[in-house]
């Protein structure tokens, strides 16, 4: 029986639950990685860094493989739209990033003519004020 397709962190709190409930305490130093792949979701563990946690980290591994048949990672409807929005977001919290500048070729005449006034003028104040 497959249940309801459920997050990365969901997944990995069910296998931790179910890694305590048969196993023990969940060693201090493992960590569980779950990601989506085409054809449903895998699981990674850090390096065990005791020999006790390598025999733990194996019935890990054999808990989560049991589960990828029964449980389904959460897939978002169109990830490209997500990338979009957080890449819309971080070039609001930046405004530098994203503002466009017009080179004085792309700019429309009465622009570059309004410029070239406003510099003469800028120019000739400083020129004056110089004196």
């Amino acid at each position: 029986m497959t249940e309801e397709p459920k997050t990365a962190t969901e997944i990995a709190r069910k296998i931790k639950e179910q890694a305590y409930l048969s196993l023990g305490p969940w060693p201090v130093d493992l960590q569980i990685f779950i990601f989506g792949t085409t054809s449903g979701w895998r699981s990674g563990l850090s390096p065990a860094t005791q020999a006790s946690d390598s025999e733990y980290r194996e019935a890990v591994l054999q808990i989560a493989r049991e589960l990828q048949s029964t449980v389904s990672l959460v897939r978002s409807p169109d990830a490209s739209q997500e990338k979009l929005a957080s890449e819309t977001d971080r070039k609001s919290l930046n405004p530098l990033v994203s503002r466009q500048t017009i080179s004085d070729s792309q700019a429309e005449p009465e622009f570059q003519e309004n410029h070239k006034r406003l510099r003469a003028d800028r120019l000739a104040r400083e020129k004056a004020s110089q004196k």
